[in-house]
């Protein structure tokens, strides 16, 4: 506690699963999984604060959710925001606790070095950059990029991804690489 703030520290893994960062085992077990507190945690996700007492001692750390006196501070295995769950039905996509948008298939981008695809953030979240597009903040701004977990990747797009593109509704997609 310092000032009267306490500090915490997460960490978001490539599923999306949220640990407190000291966590030893990072199980299902262990993840935050109540769909309240991920609504209320996820969103508030924002980049650091740069005047902030506590940036010099946690470097690593890149994000931060504040909520009154508390400072959670955040690093994340890929993206802060992971799309976990897809609706073919509606074509929505499932982040945090029960929080959707809407899936494009033209703004998919596609990681050659790590197979990884990416799905453009909420609206409201396209101002955060994931780690790896901190090193090209002016390619991706205002376009920050969620990672789409394996498992919808493998459910739902597998059989529809022929080299670069991704085949939807009939409609061939280019994907934007980004790198």
């Amino acid at each position: 506690m310092n000032n009267g703030i306490r500090i915490y520290r997460y960490q978001i893994d490539l599923l999306g699963r949220v640990y407190l960062a000291d966590a030893r085992q990072r199980t299902l077990a262990t993840a935050y999984r109540d769909p309240k507190f991920l609504d209320f945690f996820v969103p508030r996700i924002a980049a650091r604060d740069n005047d902030s007492f506590a940036v010099h001692r946690h470097e690593e750390f890149q994000y931060e959710s504040r909520c009154g006196r508390e400072l959670n501070l955040i690093k994340s295995d890929d993206s802060p925001i992971v799309f976990d769950a897809f609706s073919a039905e509606d074509g929505v996509l499932h982040w945090a606790g029960s929080q959707t948008t809407e899936f494009i298939p033209q703004a998919v981008h596609f990681s050659k070095s790590t197979g990884r695809l990416y799905h453009p953030m909420p609206v409201q979240k396209r101002d955060l950059l994931a780690p790896w597009q901190l090193h090209d903040p002016s390619k991706y701004s205002g376009l920050g990029l969620a990672l789409m977990r394996s498992q919808i990747v493998q459910m739902h797009f597998a059989d529809l991804l022929e080299n670069d593109s991704l085949v939807w509704g009939g409609t061939r997609y280019a994907l934007v690489p980004v790198d």
